[in-house]
């Protein structure tokens, strides 16, 4: 990958898990909240890890994260492009990018989100 979309990869995966942590703040609900509706051993740390991205999620945990918190993985994803735009104004190639980035991460359940 050439560094200049490794950078917005980065970057993008970055504000993913900050639209997660808001979405679940909005909705008033504890990190341990969450990871018990995951119905999975996801711990309150990891889930922190994530939101902060400290470490990254399999699509497989992004999504079970997505129906804990009552929202679809492509709403999530939509959140995360607006929040993206607006921290990097806005722009046609991260929509773009957004729309390749979550037809990547369909394609294969046990992909990371990077």
């Amino acid at each position: 990958m050439r560094k200049g979309l490794k950078n917005l990869d980065n970057e993008f995966t970055k504000i993913v898990g900050e639209t997660l942590k808001d979405i679940r703040l909005k909705k008033n609900m504890s990190l341990e909240e969450v990871c018990k509706k995951t119905n999975s051993n996801l711990q309150k740390q990891r889930l922190s890890d994530y939101e902060t991205n400290k470490y990254k999620m399999t699509n497989i945990t992004f999504q079970s994260i997505c129906k804990a918190l009552g929202e679809s993985p492509d709403n999530v994803y939509d959140l995360a492009i607006d929040n993206f735009n607006k921290k990097n104004g806005s722009d046609n190639f991260s929509k773009q990018f957004g729309v390749v980035f979550k037809q990547l991460n369909s394609i294969n359940d046990n992909s990371k989100i990077t």
